[in-house]
Protein backbone atom coordinates (compact mmCIF):
# COMPACT_ATOMS: atom_id res chain seq x y z
CA UNK A 1 0.00 0.00 0.00
CA UNK A 2 2.87 2.57 1.12
CA UNK A 3 4.20 1.58 -2.29
CA UNK A 4 1.08 2.25 -4.58
CA UNK A 5 0.71 5.54 -2.64
CA UNK A 6 4.58 6.42 -3.27
CA UNK A 7 3.94 5.66 -7.05
CA UNK A 8 0.72 7.84 -7.33
CA UNK A 9 2.60 10.76 -6.01
CA UNK A 10 5.36 10.29 -8.21
CA UNK A 11 3.09 9.83 -11.55
CA UNK A 12 1.07 13.20 -9.79
CA UNK A 13 4.48 14.97 -9.58
CA UNK A 14 5.53 14.22 -12.97
CA UNK A 15 1.64 15.09 -14.69
CA UNK A 16 1.18 18.52 -12.37
CA UNK A 17 4.53 19.99 -12.52
CA UNK A 18 8.17 19.60 -12.73
CA UNK A 19 9.63 16.56 -11.39
CA UNK A 20 13.09 16.71 -9.85
CA UNK A 21 14.53 13.44 -11.22
CA UNK A 22 17.77 12.83 -10.57
CA UNK A 23 18.87 9.27 -11.00
CA UNK A 24 16.28 7.11 -9.20
CA UNK A 25 15.33 10.05 -7.15
CA UNK A 26 12.01 12.37 -7.44
CA UNK A 27 11.10 15.55 -5.45
CA UNK A 28 7.21 15.79 -4.17
CA UNK A 29 5.78 18.74 -3.02
CA UNK A 30 4.35 18.02 0.86
CA UNK A 31 1.29 17.30 1.17
CA UNK A 32 1.48 19.92 4.39
CA UNK A 33 1.13 23.53 4.01
CA UNK A 34 5.20 23.80 4.08
CA UNK A 35 5.66 22.97 0.48
CA UNK A 36 8.99 21.68 1.24
CA UNK A 37 9.81 19.23 -1.71
CA UNK A 38 10.31 15.66 -0.34
CA UNK A 39 12.35 13.14 -1.94
CA UNK A 40 10.97 9.75 -2.18
CA UNK A 41 13.89 7.29 -3.39
CA UNK A 42 12.25 4.72 -6.28
CA UNK A 43 12.86 1.05 -4.32
CA UNK A 44 13.30 2.54 -1.12
CA UNK A 45 11.41 1.92 2.11
CA UNK A 46 10.15 5.49 3.37
CA UNK A 47 10.39 5.82 6.78
CA UNK A 48 6.93 6.17 8.74
CA UNK A 49 8.03 9.65 9.97
CA UNK A 50 8.06 10.40 6.42
CA UNK A 51 4.76 9.09 4.89
CA UNK A 52 2.98 10.54 7.70
CA UNK A 53 4.44 14.01 6.49
CA UNK A 54 3.96 13.36 2.94
CA UNK A 55 0.13 12.73 3.66
CA UNK A 56 -0.09 16.22 5.37
CA UNK A 57 0.36 15.24 8.98
CA UNK A 58 -1.65 12.84 9.95
CA UNK A 59 -1.07 10.71 13.13
CA UNK A 60 1.17 8.25 12.81
CA UNK A 61 -1.05 4.74 12.59
CA UNK A 62 -0.25 2.74 16.10
CA UNK A 63 0.06 -0.65 13.73
CA UNK A 64 2.48 0.49 11.65
CA UNK A 65 4.65 2.10 14.77
CA UNK A 66 4.73 -1.36 16.36
CA UNK A 67 5.41 -3.38 13.03
CA UNK A 68 8.58 -1.03 12.81
CA UNK A 69 9.71 -1.36 16.34
CA UNK A 70 9.31 -4.73 16.39
CA UNK A 71 11.05 -5.68 12.85
CA UNK A 72 14.17 -3.56 14.21
CA UNK A 73 13.72 -5.76 17.31
CA UNK A 74 13.90 -9.21 16.16
CA UNK A 75 17.17 -7.61 13.71
CA UNK A 76 18.64 -6.40 16.59
CA UNK A 77 17.91 -9.03 19.33
CA UNK A 78 16.47 -11.96 17.86
CA UNK A 79 15.13 -13.45 21.22
CA UNK A 80 12.24 -10.73 20.74
CA UNK A 81 10.47 -12.59 17.86
CA UNK A 82 7.68 -14.46 20.38
CA UNK A 83 7.96 -11.06 22.72
CA UNK A 84 4.10 -9.94 22.96
CA UNK A 85 3.54 -6.60 22.82
CA UNK A 86 2.85 -5.98 26.57
CA UNK A 87 5.98 -8.46 27.54
CA UNK A 88 8.64 -7.10 29.79
CA UNK A 89 12.01 -6.29 27.20
CA UNK A 90 13.88 -5.34 30.27
CA UNK A 91 12.61 -7.20 33.17
CA UNK A 92 12.66 -10.54 30.80
CA UNK A 93 16.71 -9.96 29.57
CA UNK A 94 15.66 -9.17 26.18
CA UNK A 95 17.39 -6.30 26.01
CA UNK A 96 19.66 -4.36 28.37
CA UNK A 97 21.18 -0.50 28.98
CA UNK A 98 22.99 -0.92 25.47
CA UNK A 99 20.17 -2.06 24.11
CA UNK A 100 17.91 0.72 24.98
CA UNK A 101 20.66 2.70 23.10
CA UNK A 102 20.57 1.09 20.12
CA UNK A 103 16.64 1.32 20.23
CA UNK A 104 17.12 4.95 20.87
CA UNK A 105 18.90 5.09 17.56
CA UNK A 106 16.53 3.42 15.98
CA UNK A 107 13.41 5.59 16.67
CA UNK A 108 15.37 9.30 16.01
CA UNK A 109 16.04 8.09 12.75
CA UNK A 110 13.27 5.71 11.75
CA UNK A 111 10.63 8.28 13.32
CA UNK A 112 12.53 11.69 13.58
CA UNK A 113 11.81 12.21 16.83
CA UNK A 114 14.10 13.50 19.60
CA UNK A 115 14.67 11.13 22.67
CA UNK A 116 16.21 12.96 25.88
CA UNK A 117 18.30 11.75 28.56
CA UNK A 118 14.63 12.29 31.02
CA UNK A 119 12.78 10.14 28.21
CA UNK A 120 14.83 7.17 29.29
CA UNK A 121 13.00 5.64 31.69
CA UNK A 122 11.35 1.69 32.06
CA UNK A 123 7.82 2.90 31.65
CA UNK A 124 8.92 4.36 28.21
CA UNK A 125 10.87 1.31 26.87
CA UNK A 126 9.88 -1.66 28.85
CA UNK A 127 7.82 -3.16 26.18
CA UNK A 128 6.73 -3.25 22.36
CA UNK A 129 3.86 -1.22 23.32
CA UNK A 130 5.61 1.25 25.28
CA UNK A 131 7.52 2.45 23.03
CA UNK A 132 4.87 2.40 20.31
CA UNK A 133 3.17 4.84 22.94
CA UNK A 134 6.29 6.91 23.29
CA UNK A 135 6.63 7.06 19.63
CA UNK A 136 3.35 8.29 18.94
CA UNK A 137 3.11 10.48 21.85
CA UNK A 138 6.75 12.37 21.17
CA UNK A 139 5.17 12.43 17.14
CA UNK A 140 2.18 14.20 18.01
CA UNK A 141 4.05 16.77 20.32
CA UNK A 142 6.31 17.80 17.38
Amino acid sequence: MIAEWAEGKEQRAERDGPCGETGSERSVVCGQSCGQPSVIQTGKELNAKSIAHLLGGIKLNQDIVAERIRKFLVQQFPATKKVGNDESLLKNGFIDSLGILEVVAFLENEFRIAVSDDDLLPENFGSVQSITDFVQAKASSV
